[in-house]
Order: structure tokens, then sequence, then C-alpha cells
């Protein structure tokens, strides 16, 4: 089985964005030790309009140089340790305006078909150069912002001109259409990768793109309760539960809420917080299935806790018994 561990670093987008100490330095750093303790490599999708933001506005602010600085030596730091680097755009970033230590997120124009065809073609390109410019190296991976990235015409010649080949966005089988996320994903091949040219939900054997999808499980309604309970008796800010991340996230509608409550959901496999919990499940139960696909996990540094290191250290000790198995980045993929 081709392993593949993922985090979007990035801060939260909701109305408070978090330091970049609690959100990326310190739990990337506790999961680089995880990596080195069991010798694999995971993949980093940086959300390079927040990268572009403290390029930007460092010289008016001096704090934000500090950060620029501080996440720059991670990210080399990163790379000596053999992690890769790569794509990730979340535009709001554009229209966020700092203040008082804190950024503030206008999500009216969340999505990169949020902006015309020109204006999202000069964000792809312009962040995609931050990023390799950061990483001193170019990306050739990308996943998009709260997996919006339908409709794919709108930004697939900006990604290849970019240096994308393969993306890594779609949950098989999930839905959303809210304010903010919108994708539907329930016409994805059963597969464990496939090539694409105008919706990566939809197979083309002769597109240009490579899809390679994060791992998908369809969670009931119980665990959503047990994860409302936790949170209701407060034991998700405190102890082994507590996240690291010290922002919001933009918060689910009341609708959301109470359809996970009722009825079964497709989620992707996370290695996120109380998430994390369905990870070892969620492998055992690919491996019997198809030992040769790939199992994609995503996770966020942000969204890490006690818990969660936890069961990603005792998971990779499990799937490294497997000799079968090899833990891999993108760019691997691409030298096929």
């Amino acid at each position: 089985m081709n392993i593949f561990f993922t985090f979007d670093y990035e801060l939260f987008l909701g109305n408070l964005s978090g330091s970049p100490e609690r959100c990326v330095i310190r739990p990337t750093e506790a999961l680089m030790r995880i990596a080195a303790t069991h010798g694999v490599r995971f993949v980093f999708f940086v959300d390079s309009g927040y990268l572009a933001r403290l390029a930007a506005d460092r010289v008016r602010h001096p704090a934000l140089g500090r950060e620029y600085d501080a996440v720059l030596r991670q990210i080399d730091t990163l790379k000596r340790n053999k992690h890769e680097v790569q794509l990730h755009i979340h535009p709001g970033w554009r229209r966020a305006i700092y203040d008082d230590g804190n950024w503030k997120h206008d999500n009216e124009r969340y999505r990169l078909h949020d902006y015309s065809k020109t204006e999202a073609r000069g964000i792809v390109l312009e962040y995609a150069r931050t990023l390799e410019e950061a990483a001193q190296g170019k990306t050739l991976a990308f996943r998009a912002g709260g997996w919006c990235i339908q409709p794919f015409e709108h930004v697939a010649e900006a990604l290849w001109d970019a240096g994308i080949r393969i993306d890594s966005t779609v949950i098989p089988g999930a839905f959303s259409s809210t304010g903010t996320h919108e994708y539907d994903f329930r016409t994805a091949p059963a597969d464990s990768r496939w090539r694409f040219s105008c919706d990566p939900a939809r197979e083309d054997r002769a597109g240009r793109f490579l899809e390679i999808p994060i791992g998908a499980q369809i969670l009931g309604p119980w665990f959503f309760l047990k994860f409302s309970a936790i949170k209701l008796l407060g034991k998700s800010n405190s102890g082994r539960f507590s996240q690291f991340g010290d922002g919001s996230p933009i918060g689910s509608s009341k609708g959301e809420i109470l359809a996970k409550l009722l009825k079964k959901s497709v989620a992707p496999i996370s290695c996120d917080g109380y998430r994390s919990q369905s990870l070892e499940s969620s492998y055992l139960n690919a491996a019997r299935k198809n030992p040769d696909a790939d199992f994609v996990v995503i996770g966020h540094p942000k969204a890490q806790s006690r818990y969660s290191l936890e069961n990603i250290d005792r998971c990779i000790a499990i799937m490294k018994k497997d000799s079968r198995n090899r833990f891999t980045v993108f760019s691997e993929v691409a030298k096929e």
C-alpha cells in the first residue's frame, strides 16, 4: 500500500486566526518528531496565500516579519528532513485584514471560482511563485482550500502553467453545498488514483492531470454524538483532547450539524484531534480491501492534540509492520 500522510499547513479562517506558534510551528515540530522516530516522510500543503500576505506586509508590521522568518525556517527544516512541501490555496487571503495581532477574513469570496478567471489565474500564479521562492524549489501537487476545486476549468490552465500535475483534493462520495464550501465528489471513481481533464471527480484516461484522492470513510451519527459530548463536557479544551491551534474555524450551520447527527455522511480519513480515533480502523479496512492501493490521510497541524499524535504514532507503527507498505510523497509518484 502507498501511504501518504498529508497536512494542510495553515492558520484558521474563522473569527480568530490563531498564532503561527500554536497553529503551525509547534504542532509541525511534534509531527516531525513522530516522522523521524519511524523514518517516514510527510507532505505539507502550505497555504501560500498566508505566505504571500506575510511577505507583502512584513515591512509595515514587524510582527509579521518575524512570523515570515519563522515559517521560512520551518519550511527549510521540513525540506532538509526530506518532507515535501506542496501548494495549498485559500484565495481569501487576498482580502484579509491584519488588525492587532489577528487576521480578519472576509469569507464571502472563499473559493477560487468566486473570482473571475483572470483574477483566479493571477492568484494561482502569484501564490505558486511565493511558495516556490519560500521552499526554493518547484511544486507539482495541489490541494484546494476547503476542497473547493470545482468547476475545475476555471483554474485548469493556471494550475498547469504553475507546474501542477497532481491534485489531491477529492474525497470520493463527499458532497457539500454551504455558504463557503461547495463541492460534489459523488461521481468520483472507486479507484485510488485516476487521470482527469475537466473535473477531478470524473476519470478521463487521456487527461493530463492525475488525481490521488484523500481517503474517504462513512461516519454515522454516533461518531458525531460522541464528539459533541466531548465538546459539551469541555474535554476538547483540556488534556489529551485539547487542540494545539488557538484559533477558530469557519463555523458549521445548524443544518449541517443536524444532518450529521441524524444520518451517515462521507468524511475524509483524518488524523486530526478526535477524528484520529478512526485512523487505525480505516487503514485496516483499506488494506483488506486492496493492499496495493493508495491510502491518503489528511490532517492539519493546527488541529492536532496529544490524543491525535498518540494515534498517528501508534498507527504508523502498525503500518510499518507490513513490509508491502510504502510511505511516500507526490514527487515519487511523478517519477513512476
